[in-house]
């Protein structure tokens, strides 16, 4: 009878244990870091949101160093609406317009970041005439921003 005690509590505790509730353990909480994004976003400062942003993905991509470029924002004050998922947040703006910031897990340093992208809304999906030139494709980051406008264009 003993050691089928063990055996459930084994299966519990294996059950429950996972890299994303060792790192809670370690204070990276989903819900801690979405307070700091929270007050990053609010403050508005370009350095309090550069802090959490997932800067391995943006220097693999090629892009100038964050601090080079302004931080670009929706006007007003930006209110969390809803988790998406695990990995995506949705803020509306005063204007009641909706904005997706996408999280990761951090590779600079453990816990969660945001990944920070080049403009806020991607150029609509459509086909290009042959020998039209794409301008909007390798043009150099003139910005950043967290925000993503939401839903994407089409």
């Amino acid at each position: 009878m003993r050691s089928i005690g063990l055996v459930v509590a084994v299966a519990i505790a294996v059950g429950h244990s996972s890299p994303w509730r060792a790192q809670e353990a370690d204070g990276g909480s989903r819900e801690a870091f979405l307070r700091k994004l929270d007050a990053a976003l609010a403050s508005r400062d370009s350095s309090r949101l550069s802090a959490i942003v997932d800067r391995k993905r943006w220097r693999e991509a090629g892009l100038p160093e964050l601090s080079g470029l302004p931080l670009w924002l929706p006007d007003g004050p930006l209110r969390r609406q809803r988790d998406r998922s695990q990995l995506e947040v949705h803020y509306e703006d005063d204007t009641g317009s909706s904005w997706r910031v996408r999280l990761v897990r951090g590779e600079d340093s453990p816990g969660w970041a945001i990944v920070a992208i080049s403009r806020p809304c991607p150029v609509a999906m459509r086909r290009s005439r042959p020998g039209e030139e794409r301008v909007a494709e390798g043009r150099p980051a003139e910005l950043w921003t967290v925000l993503e406008c939401w839903p994407l264009p089409r």
